[in-house]
C-alpha cells in the first residue's frame, strides 16, 4: 500500500530556479540538443552539426565518436565518421593497416543499454573492430562533448550564466529501458559534469511537444485536416519509432492540460537499424559472410560509404528500382581471395535465387528491386503493427485509434502507408518534425516537470523477506531452520503491482525492526555499519517467492546509512520505494526518531556490502 503522498512543489521550485533548460537526446542513430530560456521556453535553440561533407548543419549528428590510441576524444559525429575515414584510407595508400586498428570507434551503441541484461558499471562494448573499452567511459566522453557544445552555443548570445547552477540538464530515455539502464545513463551524465540532471522518457517528451504546440496535422469532425493542439480528453498512442527501438504509450489529455499515462510503455528492438541489418545480411546473401567480413575488416571505409547510401536510399524508398554503387575492385579483390570468382559471377549466381531475380549489375551499381528492400522492412514493421494492435484490442482501453508518431524512423513515408494500410481504422498524427519532438519535448518537460501527473508500472516490485514455514505450502528448498525453528526464505515483500497508477512522489513502505548484537565489539562495528535490503522485480502480478525459478528476479539494493550517532540497540524503520519522473528512489523513515533517512538504490550491482 502507498504511503500519504510526498509533495512535489520542491522538484518544482528547483527546476523554476534555473535560467536554462537543456536537453540531450542521445539516440541509438542519431544525437542533438536542444535548449531554450525560462524567460521564453518556446524558443527552442537546437545543436547545428556539419562536416566537410554535410552541405547543410543538422540538428541531429550520426551517435559515433573516435578515440585516440590512448583513449583520448578526437571527435563525434560527421567528424568522428570523416576522420575515421581518412585513418582507413591512409592505412590502404601505404599498404598498413596496423595505424587506423589503434583507434577505438565506436558507433550506434546505444543499444548496448538495453541488450544487457545484467548490466553493471563495468560492462564493456566493443567498437567496430572488435576493441572494448568501458560502456561508462565511452557514454560519458560523448555527453561531455555534447555538454561542451552546448555551452559554446549559448554562450554566443548569452555569457553570463553559471554553468553549474543555471542550466536545467534533461537527458531523454526509453520508457521500455531497465532500471539499471536508466540508472547507467544517470551516472553517464553525473561523470560527464552534468551535476542539476533529470531523466525524461522519450514517449513522454515528445507527447508534451505535439499537445502543447500547433505541430500535429489533426483531423476534425467533418473530415477536414488541420495543424493544431490536441483537444482535452484525446486518448492516443504514442509510438516512438527510432534507430534502435520502437517505444509505445498510451496517454490522455486531461482538463487541467495536463497528461497521465493509461497503458504501461511497451515495445522492442523494432528501429530503423533493424532494416540496416537486413539490409546487411541481403549483402552477405549475395557475396557470402566471409567476404562481408574480410572487406569490413579490409575497407571498412568502403563499407561505410555502401551502408550511407543505403540510408539515403532507405529514408525516401517509394521506388521500383533501387541502385547502390558498388567498391568492383577492392570487391573484385576480397571475392576472388575467398570465393576464386568476381562481382558480376556472385550477382548473377544471387539472382538464380528466389525474390533475388531483379538483381542485377550496371557498371558499377548494384540494381534490384522493390521487393528486397520491401524484405529489409518487413521484420521491423511487422514488429512495430503487433505492438500497436496490442493496445488497439485491448478491450480495457476502449478501442483507442489515434496513434501519434514521431522518432527519425516515423519519418520514412514507407513506414507511415504500412501502418495505415494494416491497422484497421487508425489515424495516424504526424508531427512537423516527428525527429526532433522527443527532443524539444524533453526542453518543454523541464520546464514543466508536473506535466505528467500518472503512470503505469511497468513490473511489480517488492522486497524479500523470511516468516515461519508454512508446510504444504511452501517449497522445501526454501526452509531454514534458525533457532530451532523451521522458517521459509526469500518470501516475496509485494510494494508495487504491475498495473498499478504511480504518481510522482507515491511511496511504498515496508516496516522492519534492526537489532544489534549485544557483545561488546561486534556491536561496536553493526553500529556504524549501513542496512541492505535487495529489490526485486517481476513480470507476474503476485509471485510469491524470489528467484528466477519464481519469475522474479533481484534487479537492485537499497542501502540505508545508519544515523549520525550510529544505530540504537533496537531500531523500528520503514524502507520505502519512492516514485520519481522516470526512477525510483529510496528512504527510510527511523520511527525511533521520526528521522527521514535517503537511502541508494543500485541497479548496477556496484555497491558492496562490506
Amino acid at each position: 500500500m502507498a504511503c500519504s503522498k510526498i509533495d512535489v512543489e520542491e522538484n518544482k521550485q528547483s527546476s523554476s530556479k534555473h535560467l536554462i533548460v537543456a536537453a540531450i537526446d542521445f539516440g541509438t542513430t542519431y544525437t542533438g540538443f536542444a535548449y531554450s530560456f525560462k524567460s521564453d521556453p518556446k524558443q527552442f535553440m537546437t545543436s547545428k552539426w556539419t562536416g566537410e561533407n554535410v552541405r547543410t548543419a543538422t540538428e541531429k549528428a550520426p551517435t559515433c565518436v573516435l578515440l585516440s590510441p590512448d583513449k583520448s576524444f578526437i571527435a563525434f559525429g560527421y567528424e568522428a565518421e570523416e576522420k575515421y575515414k581518412e585513418l582507413l584510407e591512409e592505412d590502404i595508400e601505404s599498404g598498413e593497416t596496423s595505424h587506423a586498428e589503434e583507434y577505438f570507434y565506436f558507433e550506434r551503441f546505444k543499444m548496448k543499454l538495453y541488450q544487457t541484461k545484467n548490466l553493471k558499471l563495468d560492462t564493456k562494448i566493443s567498437d567496430v573492430q572488435g576493441k572494448e573499452l568501458p560502456a561508462l567511459y565511452v557514454f560519458t566522453v560523448v555527453i561531455n562533448h555534447i555538454k561542451e557544445n552546448v555551452y559554446e552555443q549559448i554562450k554566443k548570445t548569452f555569457s553570463g550564466f553559471n554553468e553549474d547552477s543555471d542550466i536545467q540538464w534533461i537527458l531523454t530515455v526509453p520508457a521500455i529501458w531497465s532500471d539499471s539502464a536508466k540508472q547507467f545513463m544517470r551516472k553517464a551524465a553525473n561523470e560527464a559534469g552534468l551535476g542539476n540532471v533529470r531523466l525524461v522518457l522519450e514517449p513522454e517528451a515528445a507527447s508534451l511537444y505535439c499537445y502543447e504546440e500547433n505541430v500535429c496535422k489533426i483531423a476534425k469532425a467533418d473530415g477536414s485536416i488541420v495543424i493544431d493542439k490536441f483537444p482535452e480528453g484525446m486518448k492516443y498512442i504514442v509510438a516512438d519509432l527510432g534507430g534502435g527501438t520502437a517505444d509505445l504509450s498510451v496517454h490522455e489529455i486531461l482538463s487541467d492540460r495536463n497528461l497521465r499515462e493509461i497503458y504501461r510503455a511497451d515495445g522492442d528492438a523494432f528501429g530503423g537499424m533493424m532494416v540496416d541489418l537486413e539490409f546487411l545480411k541481403f549483402f552477405e546473401d549475395i557475396f557470402g559472410s566471409n567476404v562481408i567480413r574480410l572487406f569490413s575488416k579490409r575497407y571498412h571505409n568502403l563499407l561505410m560509404d555502401i551502408q550511407l547510401a543505403f540510408e539515403t536510399k532507405k529514408r525516401t524508398f517509394d521506388s521500383d528500382l533501387t541502385k547502390i554503387r558498388l567498391p568492383i575492385s577492392e570487391l573484385n579483390e576480397v571475392i576472388n581471395e575467398i570465393e576464386g570468382q568476381d562481382v558480376a559471377t556472385m550477382i548473377e549466381k544471387a539472382s538464380k535465387i528466389s525474390g533475388f531475380e531483379s538483381l542485377i549489375l550496371k557498371s558499377d551499381k548494384l540494381c534490384f528491386g522493390r521487393s528486397i528492400i520491401e524484405g529489409c522492412f518487413e521484420n521491423a514493421i511487422e514488429g512495430i503493427i503487433k505492438l500497436i494492435n496490442k493496445i488497439t484490442e485491448n478491450d480495457e482501453l476502449g478501442g483507442i485509434n489515434n496513434l501519434l508518431l514521431v522518432g527519425g524512423f516515423s519519418e520514412s513515408g514507407y513506414v507511415q502507408k504500412n501502418i495505415e494500410k494494416k491497422i484497421m481504422g487508425v489515424k495516424v498524427i504526424i508531427p512537423l518534425e516527428p525527429s526532433l519532438a522527443v527532443l524539444k519535448g524533453a526542453v518543454t518537460a523541464g520546464h514543466n516537470p508536473k506535466a505528467i501527473t500518472e503512470r503505469i508500472a511497468r513490473y511489480t516490485y517488492g522486497f524479500s523477506f523470511a516468516r515461519p514455514f508454512k508446510n504444504g505450502e511452501d517449497p522445501e528448498e526454501l526452509k531454514v531452520v534458525r533457532n530451532g525453528k523451521d522458517y521459509c526464505t526469500s518470501v516475496f515483500d509485494k510494494k508495487i503491482t504491475k498495473g498499478d497508477v504511480l504518481k510522482v512522489g507515491d511511496h511504498f513502505g515496508t516496516p522492519c525492526a534492526h537489532t544489534l548484537d549485544n557483545t561488546g565489539i561486534l556491536q561496536f562495528l553493526m553500529k556504524m555499519f549501513p542496512l541492505f535490503a535487495d529489490v526485486y522485480r517481476s513480470d507476474k502480478k503476485d509471485p510469491k517467492y524470489t528467484g528466477e525459478k519464481y519469475k522474479c528476479e533481484l534487479v537492485g539494493m537499497v542501502m540505508i546509512p545508519p544515523p549520525p550517532s550510529g544505530w540504537p540497540s533496537l531500531s523500528i524503520l520503514i524502507q520505502e520505494l519512492v516514485v520519481g519522473e522516470a526512477e525510483f528512489t529510496v528512504r527510510a523513515i527511523n520511527l525511533n526518531t521520526m528521522t527521514c533517512t535517503e537511502g541508494q538504490l543500485d541497479f548496477l550491482h556496484s555497491i558492496s556490502r562490506h
